[in-house]
């Protein structure tokens, strides 16, 4: 762990109320990040979010982080389900449900692929970039949503939240089925060129219209956000 997660984790019982933005007056762990306090995290995302995210959707947020797409989708739904396969992550996310007395948010510490099963994941990285790798430091476990979806463990979503570090193409190929059949909205974050042409492409083959948010981000990531035709 690097001092930086060190002292993160050990000042994490002190928390602060986010001063602006869509989770305004909301409790927050202090050393989250002061973008999350100042209320200017991710704002552009955070509205387009908020303007396709109706009253008692079923959120499925994959690669939940600390909890901040989840806490904003809960001031609208009961129905959150939300993956995170980081246990750093994990504590500040069930910390942020706690202080803000979320209610209907239910975390699972699985990776989502196209696929189950044990896979590596790396989290030597900052607390956003962790990524199912090959050479990844913890092991953890991985399930798709389809198979979830078709057991019934899962209900059918209306809006997914896909953010994953460079496995997105992994986490549709699982959602498939899931996204052709009940044809959720969708806000993919795509790490690298390929991988946002190869996003771009399913989504106009599986009739949606999208638009890309932020297109000149200096990061070289983008955030697309996908409405069905129909």
């Amino acid at each position: 762990m690097s001092i930086k997660h060190f002292f993160k984790q050990l000042f994490s019982g002190i928390s602060a109320k986010i001063q602006d933005g869509p989770l305004k007056g909301k409790k927050w762990i202090l050393t989250s990040g002061s973008k999350f306090i100042k209320g200017t995290f991710e704002n552009y995302k955070a509205q387009a979010f908020l303007q396709h995210f109706k009253q008692d959707y079923v959120f499925f947020d994959i690669g939940a982080h600390f909890g901040y797409f989840s806490l904003m989708a809960n001031s609208r739904s009961k129905n959150i389900f939300s993956f995170e396969p980081r246990p750093a992550n994990r504590r500040f996310f069930e910390r942020h449900m706690a202080l803000n007395k979320a209610e209907g948010v239910q975390l699972f510490p699985y990776a989502i692929g196209d696929k189950s099963g044990t896979v590596r994941f790396n989290t030597q990285t900052g607390s956003a970039t962790g990524h199912v790798s090959s050479d990844g430091n913890l092991e953890v476990e991985m399930i798709s949503i389809d198979e979830w979806v078709k057991l019934n463990k899962l209900p059918k979503p209306d809006f997914i939240k896909i953010d994953v570090e460079g496995g997105e193409l992994e986490v549709i190929k699982g959602c498939t089925d899931t996204i052709m059949g009940y044809k959720p909205k969708l806000l993919i974050a795509t790490h690298g060129e390929d991988l946002h042409q190869s996003v771009l492409n399913f989504l106009v083959k599986s009739e949606y219209q999208y638009e890309v948010l932020e297109p000149e981000s200096e990061r070289g990531d983008t955030e697309i956000m996908a409405i069905p035709k129909r």
